[in-house]
């Protein structure tokens, strides 16, 4: 499929759209590590709250630097595992010409795996990325199946 049949796609499909290509993937890998980094930094934050909340009300300068270490860790594994999932979907997405479910489930294998990086194990790596790709997968599937039929109901509401 050329890049200008791609632009009459019905809503809903899975066809590739030129916003697909990879100076956008890039630009949106960037967007998506940077937004879940700072959903990491207030998870982080939270987290430090709840755990090392009788540290954290001490204010001294090594439980106030372990505290920001604490959450530096949680802002660059939220922004890995973003630029992990968008990166290789929109990567694959881009390769294949066509954004589905398949795309979905390298994203969310990559996510997993970069979970399963972080913490250094193997089967971790292994089991989250097998769990990303199915829960990627599934999303994709579904989301747009429902997208799809609801435009067939307003096409038809309005006929």
């Amino acid at each position: 499929m050329h890049h200008d049949e791609a632009s009459s796609a019905a809503p809903g499909s899975h066809e590739y759209h030129p916003r697909d290509a990879p100076t956008d993937v890039i630009g949106n890998m960037i967007t998506t590590s940077a937004k879940l980094g700072c959903v990491g930094l207030f998870a982080g934050s939270v987290h430090a709250a709840w755990v090392q909340q009788p540290a954290v009300k001490e204010f001294t300068g090594v439980l106030l630097r372990d505290t920001a270490g604490h959450l530096g860790r949680y802002s660059v594994a939220f922004a890995a595992v973003g630029a992990a999932w968008s990166g290789t979907e929109g990567f694959v997405a881009s390769l294949r010409h066509q954004r589905d479910p398949f795309s979905a489930a390298a994203g969310g294998a990559a996510a997993g795996a970069a979970l399963g990086i972080q913490r250094l194990s193997l089967p971790i790596a292994v089991s989250a990325a097998v769990a990303g790709a199915s829960i990627a997968a599934a999303a994709e599937y579904f989301g747009s199946f429902k997208q799809a039929n609801s435009h067939q109901a307003r096409a038809a509401h309005w006929n």
